[in-house]
């Protein structure tokens, strides 16, 4: 305990001195970068004795480290050979100019030019101290301590210290100083989609908070924030699918106006500013009727959210920053850019990691693409499934013999089912998916599958009339179910495009060959006037009979529409190059 309390003047001279240092140093950068007028030179002379009295703090601290004060003046017998030494000197020499300056400011004595002198030299004193006081930690006995290192992290230590000396605030300036009026030039840039923060000092530290209204403004920052390049193409493909897109960014309305404009977001020109509003009714009604909303707290976002999911939305979101979190966590599809924040990334069902915007076109396109051909490949295969079992159904009431055999289902599968879906898959139909599995499967599958059992029906009914045997009823079946799934590929695949029709051609080819080809392994008895007469009389009627379903079917559900959500996507500020 002893000990701690010996070295404590050493740590506080090491933690103070530098921080006052870095005071002086920001006090340069600021009258370099910064017109002040006379009252705002004023206020700053005055708080720059608290640096100063820091400072002073510090080396008394360190007189008291000595083992005998009475003989400090000894440290000065190493300058040149001794780090500890050259420390002191140039310290001493920064805290003659540091008072110096001081003094002469608050008298009134420097004017413009000679107030950016005088500071800056006192800022470099202050910089080539702190890099002393890190050479003399530069010890062979401490490894760690024996680099270059230490002399950057205490200079670093130093600015990031004295900068709270004397608080700088930057933000945005209707939070700092709602009450200032900013020139043309400025307002201009905002219009033009450039961020404006203003930098103001607060004075003290503690409390800088409730004192903001009083802060000194320095300067205006102008941020250029240009969009992306595949932004505008990204949006236009959005809302060309019907996908409404909302703006929701923190930043200032006219910033988030100008950048939806210039990216093309359908009523960009009315933005409205969040933090007016008060109460849910106010939120609800903003996010409902505008496409763009500036100054939006993290909770206006989650009621956001939740208020579109409420009217049957279905909500996908994009976001980068933890302010992002609570909407990305109640949106349907949340989807983080790669270079945001991890809290936005791990809360996101998707992780965009080039951060490129494109991708989320590419991927509703690929989307769409395995929908549609899961879709059209699906209706195929609910044909076989319906007439199966309605077909079952009847044999087992009727007590009839199964009206196909094995290896008739097998080549009819291959030839209705697999070759077209198969082939399907190849064309790229990135086309909205306009209604479900269900419903496609009703409109094509179901009317020829009624079709294919009323044949089998009528087919059982005329060869008891007639007297045909297994054989001659195999080749009616065979033939005429054959067709009528083939009809009900081309109402699939209509309209028809070269490809489309290149591939129903094919697979009547490959159907015709194969029949010939294994003719006597289908069991067919051989083709005759009478039946096909009986083949050709079944498939006209079959035609009629599911053309009259498919437009009863399609009657009743374009009467009764699926409901389906309207798809919105939200950003949480605009895509913008950093």
């Amino acid at each position: 305990m002893e000990a701690a309390f010996a070295e404590l003047p050493l740590a506080l001279f090491t933690t103070l001195a530098p921080m006052g240092a870095g005071a002086f140093i920001a006090l340069a950068l600021a009258f370099f970068t910064t017109t002040f007028t006379d009252d705002q030179v004023k206020k700053i002379d005055r708080m720059t004795l608290i640096p100063l009295v820091v400072v002073l703090v510090g080396f008394a601290a360190s007189f008291f480290h000595l083992a005998s004060p009475l003989h400090a003046a000894g440290v000065f017998a190493g300058i040149g050979s001794s780090p500890l030494s050259n420390e002191i000197l140039v310290g001493s020499l920064f805290v003659v100019l540091a008072l110096v300056y001081v003094i002469l400011a608050l008298a009134g004595k420097l004017s413009g030019g000679a107030r950016k002198g005088f500071v800056a030299v006192v800022a470099v004193a202050a910089a080539v101290f702190v890099c002393f006081t890190g050479m003399a930690y530069m010890m062979e006995t401490i490894a760690s301590w024996n680099s270059p290192l230490v002399v950057v992290q205490l200079l670093g230590f130093a600015l990031l210290g004295g900068m709270p000396l004397g608080t700088l605030v930057l933000g945005a300036p209707e939070f700092i100083r709602p009450d200032l009026v900013f020139d043309e030039e400025i307002e201009s840039a905002r219009a033009d989609g450039a961020r404006v923060l203003l930098a103001a000092l607060a004075g003290e530290f503690a409390g800088f908070q409730d004192r903001l209204s009083e802060a000194e403004p320095i300067a205006a920052i102008i941020i250029s924030d240009p969009l992306r390049e595949d932004a505008a193409e990204c949006i236009r493909f959005f809302q060309e699918n019907e996908v409404d897109i909302k703006i929701i960014s923190g930043d200032n309305p006219k910033t988030v106006s100008a950048l939806a404009r210039q990216a093309g977001v359908r009523g960009a020109q009315h933005c409205v500013d969040a933090s007016l509003l008060q109460s849910d009714e106010e939120i609800e009604e903003a996010i409902l009727n505008h496409s763009v909303i500036g100054r939006a707290s993290p909770q206006q976002k989650h009621k956001m959210i939740l208020t579109l999911q409420q009217r049957g939305h279905k909500v996908a979101m994009t976001g980068d920053g933890v302010n992002d979190v609570l909407a990305l966590k109640d949106a349907d599809v949340s989807i983080a850019m790669g270079n945001g924040s991890d809290a936005a990334k791990q809360i996101s069902q998707f992780v965009v990691i080039n951060g490129e915007l494109s991708t989320l076109a590419e991927v509703v396109k690929e989307g769409r693409l395995d929908t549609n051909n899961v879709t059209r490949s699906a209706s195929m295969y609910y044909l076989k499934t319906i007439y199966t079992i309605l077909i079952s159904l009847i044999i087992l009431v009727l007590n009839i013999p199964y009206p196909f055999i094995p290896f008739q289902m097998t080549l009819l599968d291959n030839f209705v089912a697999g070759f077209p879906s198969f082939m399907i898959l190849f064309e790229r139909n990135i086309e909205r998916q306009k209604e479900s599995i269900g419903r496609h499967a009703l409109r094509y599958s179901l009317p020829n599958a009624l079709a294919i059992v009323m044949a089998v029906i009528a087919v059982h009914l005329i060869g008891t009339q007639a007297g045909l045997n297994q054989h001659e009823v195999f080749t009616i079946l065979y033939f005429s179910t054959s067709l009528l799934s083939i009809h009900m590929i081309y109402r699939i695949y209509s309209p028809l495009n070269w490809y489309r029709a290149l591939v129903l051609v094919l697979d009547v080819i490959g159907f015709i060959l194969a029949s010939l080809l294994f003719y006597d392994w289908l069991q067919l008895a051989e083709m005759s006037v009478t039946l096909a007469g009986y083949i050709v009389i079944i498939v006209i009627a079959g035609f009629i009979l599911a053309s009259i379903i498919a437009h009863l079917v399609n009657r009743y559900l374009d009467r009764n529409p699926q409901v389906k959500p309207k798809k919105v996507i939200m950003r949480q500020t605009m895509p913008a190059e950093k």
